[in-house]
């Protein structure tokens, strides 16, 4: 009986709740036999898909297709490999391809020692959504997985869109990358949090909530300016922490050499995005769009900025342009006329750009 036959007959095949994971696996899996048989068909066979199609089963496949050389072997030759993939294994597997240049140090470390909590909740929009936080050392901070999931349901209700994946992985290591960043949102399923910000008081972290942002259309990826996917990032962060702990967040005391977003986006424009974010400069997107959009929300009102954000990521999503001129458009259309000196006040002291 082929790959493909057996993988007919498991119980979740064709069922209408496995959607389009169904023609992602098969993908994948047609893939990895083509490069190597023997791997493809040993692994279709073990037991972490006999009983549901999950995202990061679909993870392993792919990430057994990126891998090559001695990383391939690293991972192949670990017992618990060879013994038969589990679904906490899976979601290990699943984050392996992106620590290879990221973070070589997390990359051995996930292959040797991993402990793995889950969680699960019913999001008003998304549906159930599954959450798993993968750590490199036995410390645990029990408040990080309810605090985990309460901030996704405020994300949620302040975007007004479901959560755009179903399940979420949270790595506790490096987050790696040229900068020294709290978090990165890596695409696809997964985040990455430094342990110092995992073990921290969850209430006055607000790295969490900001990465979780990261997955929504107008706050990834690059089809937006830098300065309001990550400014934005945190102002809709600081205002999930208001809402459920009271805390008020500022970058009042931290460095910034740049004076206005208009500076930021004349420095990407002329030496380009990874040069720009390798600079001095990158740090000043989250904090000068923080301070902006902070000082928008406070012009216009809260219920007119959530309007008009919320427009902002309906455009994204239906892949509209989400520009620098859409975005002040959208707000200032949506703010009060009695307000509309404030709000060309905040653009003016923190943008500084020119508009018709």
């Amino acid at each position: 009986m082929s790959v493909v036959s057996k993988i007919a007959q498991l119980v979740w095949f064709n069922s209408p709740t496995v959607g389009a994971y169904q023609n992602q696996l098969l993908s994948e899996l047609a893939a990895l036999l083509a490069r190597d048989l023997p791997l493809g068909a040993r692994v279709a066979a073990m037991l972490f898909m006999a009983e549901s199609l999950e995202n990061h089963d679909i993870g392993l496949f792919r990430t057994l297709n990126e891998l090559w050389g001695e990383d391939l072997e690293a991972l192949t030759s670990q017992v618990w490999f060879e013994d038969g993939i589990d679904d906490d294994e899976a979601i290990v597997a699943t984050i392996l391809p992106s620590q290879v240049v990221r973070s070589p140090e997390n990359f051995r470390r996930l292959l040797n020692a991993n402990f793995i909590e889950k969680g699960s909740t019913v999001l008003p929009l998304a549906g159930e959504v599954s959450f798993a936080i993968v750590r490199l050392s036995a410390i645990e901070n029990e408040d990080v997985m309810p605090h985990l999931i309460a901030a996704a349901g405020k994300v949620e209700e302040f975007m007004g869109l479901p959560q755009p994946i179903n399940e979420v992985i949270v790595l506790i290591g490096s987050p790696g990358g040229e900068r020294e960043l709290s978090g990165v949102n890596l695409g696809g399923t997964f985040i990455v949090v430094r342990p110092e910000d995992y073990e921290y008081c969850v209430e006055e972290k607000t790295v969490f909530a900001h990465e979780l942002v990261h997955f929504y259309p107008a706050n990834r990826g690059r089809s937006t300016p830098t300065w309001f996917r990550e400014g934005g990032a945190d102002q809709v962060a600081f205002l999930v922490h208001l809402e459920m702990y009271n805390l008020v967040f500022s970058y009042t005391g931290d460095p910034c050499p740049a004076v206005s977003l208009q500076q930021l986006l004349d420095d990407e424009a002329a030496v380009g995005y990874l040069q720009h974010q390798s600079g001095p400069l990158f740090a000043c997107n989250y904090v000068i769009g923080q301070t902006l959009l902070g000082a928008v929300a406070d012009a216009m009102g809260a219920a007119a900025f959530k309007t008009a954000w919320r427009e902002l990521q309906m455009a994204a999503a239906a892949g509209l342009g989400v520009t620098d001129p859409v975005i002040r458009d959208t707000f200032r259309r949506h703010t009060p006329s009695s307000k509309i000196t404030l709000f060309d006040s905040a653009y003016a002291i923190w943008h500084k750009g020119e508009f018709n």
